[in-house]
């Protein structure tokens, strides 16, 4: 796995995620149950959060996958992964506020 920043798109399976889910929605081929079905492992959380975005993006983001979404980061779940594969306290720092900001701009509804 490839990071580079704390940001929700800052790594290379939120990209791959985003790029997948925007080539399939161009398609409209089905997108949310194939990519979830996807995670694995280390990767889990940078997937979901990619996919909520993107899904966000075309307001597609349906409320059982907020909660889904909002529960993982209150948890801090991504942020004990992070520490355990070797993230310092300031990543961690700037992985927090990142999931905040996030959670707060996708838990708004689009109009």
């Amino acid at each position: 796995m490839g990071t580079w920043n704390a940001t929700i798109f800052g790594n290379d399976a939120s990209c791959d995620t985003k790029d997948e889910f925007f080539t399939r929605y161009n398609r409209g081929e089905d997108i949310k149950d194939d990519l979830l079905s996807e995670i694995d492992g280390d990767d889990r959380f940078n997937v979901m959060f990619s996919l909520a975005h993107c899904m966000w993006e075309v307001g597609m983001l349906d409320d059982d996958f907020l909660s889904e979404v909002e529960a993982a980061i209150q948890s801090e779940k991504d942020l004990a992964l992070a520490e355990e594969l070797g993230a310092d306290e300031k990543f961690l720092r700037q992985r927090r506020a990142h999931l905040a900001k996030f959670l707060d701009k996708i838990s708004v509804k689009r109009a």
